[in-house]
C-alpha cells in the first residue's frame, strides 16, 4: 500500500471509542463551509461568496493527534481528493510535525497532559464534597503555566470586533520585548521577554499584537502549502503572514527569501520561547549581515547561536519526551488504552529522533512535491494524524514498524486521549457538557442523550453503556464521589 493510503477506521463503537470536538487550529483556504466566529459587514459577506476571503476548510488538534478536514469523501486515499482537500491535509500535516519534533512542540504536550495528573492529585487527596472549578494553590500553579504558554503561543487572528477587511491594513509600526514575571520565574537569571508588536494602521485604531508560536506554525505551514498549491487568495495577515513581515522588516535577506525564512521558524521552533528566539535571531542575522544562503545555514546558525546563549535545547527537549512519557503512563493504566498509549509514545519518540538524526529534514520535506517520496519517508517514520471527514469516517496513516502488528491500527482510539482536555477543563473551568457528542451522535450505534450536554456524569449508571465520559470518570478515581458545582451537587 502506498503511503499516501491511509488506514481506514470504522466508527463502531468501542469502550471510550469516540472523537471529542474542541477548539482546534482553524485554518482558512479557498471554496470553504463558512465558520466565521465574528458578526460580518455585508462587504465582507459579498467577499467571502466570491471567494477574495477565504472560510474554514479543515482543523488540526494540537496535542491529541487529529485533523477535521470538510469533505464527505473516504480518506483512505488522500492523493485522489479534491485538491483544495489535499492542500489543507498537507498544511495540517505540518501543524503535526510541529507537534511531535519541535521543542516547544513537545513542551506544549507534555504541559497539556500533566496538567490533569496535578489537578487529579489535587483531587484525589480531598475529601468530602468538592466545589468546582477546583481553587487552591495546585490550581494557581497550573493556570499560571497556562498563561504562560499562551503568552509564547501569542496571539493569532486580530480582534473580532475589527472587521475583516479592515484587517490587512495593519503594519507594524514597533516592536517591544516585554519583561514578564512567569518567563523569569521559570528561567531564572536570564534577559527574557515576551514579544509584543504595536501594529497601527491608517484608519483604525492601534493595537498591540503579541508575536509567538502561533504566528511562526501558520507562517511555516502557509509557505510550505503556497510553495506547491499556490497562493491562497484573501489569506489574512494576522497570524499567516505576520512573521514573514517581522522578518523583512529586522533582517531583509532573511525575510525577502521563501527557504531562508521557513527555515527560520523551523529553528525558532526548536526554542522554548519561539517568538523570543525569531526575533532574537533576526536581529543577531542582520547585526552579522547574514549572506544569501540556503536553508539549511539558517538552521545552524540558529542552532549554534541557542548554545552560545547557553540552552540546551537537546536536553530540554528529551526532558520533555521523558516527562510526557511519564504523565501518559500515569493517566492511562487501563488495558483498554494500551494500544493508543503506545502509538502515542511512539510518535512522539519517533518525531524526536526524526530531529535528531536529520535537523534538516523539514527543509528537505518542504522542497519536495507533497504525497512523494520524501513525504512518504516521514510518513513511514512518525506516521501521521488521525483524519475524520464530515461523516465522521475516519483514518490514519502509522508508523511502518506498527502497521506490521496485526490488529494494532484498530485499536488505536486519538479520539480518547480528548478526554485529558474534557476533565482538565471541568476541573479548572467547571466545563460541564460532554464535547463528545458530535462523533458520539455518529457511532454505530449512536450513544447520546441531553445528558451529554446538561449532565454527561449521570451516564454513570446505564447499564451496558460506557461512553468515554464515564470510562474516564473511573480511570481517573472519579466514581463515588460527590462534587458541586454551579451550585448543584452531583455525584459520579
Amino acid at each position: 500500500m502506498a503511503c499516501h493510503s491511509l488506514n481506514c477506521k470504522t466508527n463502531v463503537h468501542h469502550t471510550a471509542c469516540l472523537f471529542i470536538n474542541i477548539m482546534c487550529d482553524e485554518y482558512t483556504a479557498n471554496a470553504r463551509r463558512s465558520a466565521t466566529k465574528y458578526a460580518l459587514s455585508d462587504v465582507t459577506k459579498l467577499l467571502i461568496m466570491s471567494n477574495q476571503i477565504p472560510e474554514v476548510v479543515g482543523e488540526y488538534t494540537p496535542y491529541y493527534f487529529e485533523i477535521l478536514l470538510d469533505t464527505e469523501k473516504p480518506l483512505t486515499q488522500l492523493d485522489k481528493l479534491p485538491l483544495n482537500i489535499q492542500r489543507t491535509y498537507y498544511h495540517e500535516f505540518w501543524h503535526y510535525l510541529q507537534n511531535i519534533t519541535t521543542t516547544y512542540g513537545v513542551l506544549g504536550t507534555w504541559q497539556a497532559y500533566d496538567k490533569l495528573r496535578q489537578l487529579l492529585v489535587h483531587v484525589l487527596q480531598q475529601t468530602g464534597l468538592i466545589q468546582l472549578p477546583l481553587d487552591g494553590p495546585a490550581v494557581e500553579e497550573q493556570k499560571s503555566i497556562d498563561a504562560f504558554l499562551k503568552l509564547q503561543a501569542g496571539a493569532g487572528r486580530l480582534p473580532a470586533d475589527i472587521d475583516p477587511i479592515v484587517r490587512d491594513g495593519y503594519r507594524i509600526s514597533q516592536i517591544k520585548l516585554i519583561n514578564d514575571k512567569r518567563m523569569q520565574a521559570i528561567f531564572p537569571g536570564r534577559n527574557l521577554g515576551a514579544v509584543q508588536l504595536l501594529i497601527d494602521h491608517p484608519v483604525s485604531r492601534g493595537l498591540g499584537y503579541n508575536f509567538g508560536e502561533v504566528a511562526i506554525s501558520e507562517c511555516m505551514a502557509r509557505m510550505a502549502e503556497e510553495r506547491h498549491y499556490g497562493l491562497v487568495p484573501g489569506l489574512e495577515r494576522y497570524p499567516y503572514r505576520i512573521a514573514e513581515d517581522l522578518a523583512v522588516r529586522e533582517c531583509p535577506v532573511v525575510g525577502n527569501d521563501q527557504e531562508m525564512l521557513f527555515a527560520l521558524c523551523d529553528v525558532a521552533l526548536m526554542h522554548p520561547l519561539p517568538g523570543y528566539a525569531f526575533y532574537r535571531l533576526l536581529q543577531e542575522m542582520n547585526r552579522d549581515q547574514f549572506p544569501q544562503g540556503t536553508g539549511e545555514k539558517v538552521i545552524d546558525y540558529g542552532l549554534q547561536s541557542y548554545k552560545k546563549w547557553g540552552w540546551d535545547i537537546t536536553k530540554q527537549r528529551d526532558n520533555a519526551i521523558q516527562g510526557f512519557q511519564y504523565v501518559v503512563d500515569k493517566l492511562f493504566h487501563d488495558p483498554a488504552y494500551d494500544v493508543t498509549v503506545h502509538w502515542l509514545k511512539t510518535i512522539m519518540v519517533k518525531g524526536h529522533n526524526l530531529r535528531e538524526l536529520d535537523p534538516y529534514f523539514a527543509l528537505k520535506l518542504f522542497r519536495a512535491k507533497p504525497f512523494t517520496t520524501e513525504m512518504d519517508k516521514v510518513w513511514l517514520e512518525v506516521g501521521g494524524p488521525q483524519a475524520i471527514n464530515k461523516k465522521w469516517q475516519r483514518a490514519i496513516q502509522i508508523p511502518a514498524d506498527l502497521r506490521k502488528i496485526p490488529g494494532y491500527v484498530e485499536n488505536i482510539y486519538p479520539q480518547r486521549l480528548r478526554m485529558v482536555k474534557q476533565y482538565s477543563d471541568l476541573l479548572i473551568k467547571g466545563t460541564v457538557a460532554c464535547n463528545c457528542y458530535q462523533i458520539c451522535k455518529h457511532s454505530l450505534p449512536p450513544i447520546v442523550d441531553q445528558r451529554c450536554i446538561e449532565s454527561p456524569w449521570e451516564r454513570a449508571a446505564d447499564v451496558g453503556k460506557v461512553c468515554p465520559y464515564t470510562a474516564s470518570s473511573v480511570n481517573w478515581g472519579f466514581h463515588g464521589r460527590g462534587f458541586i458545582i454551579n451550585g448543584q451537587q452531583i455525584k459520579f
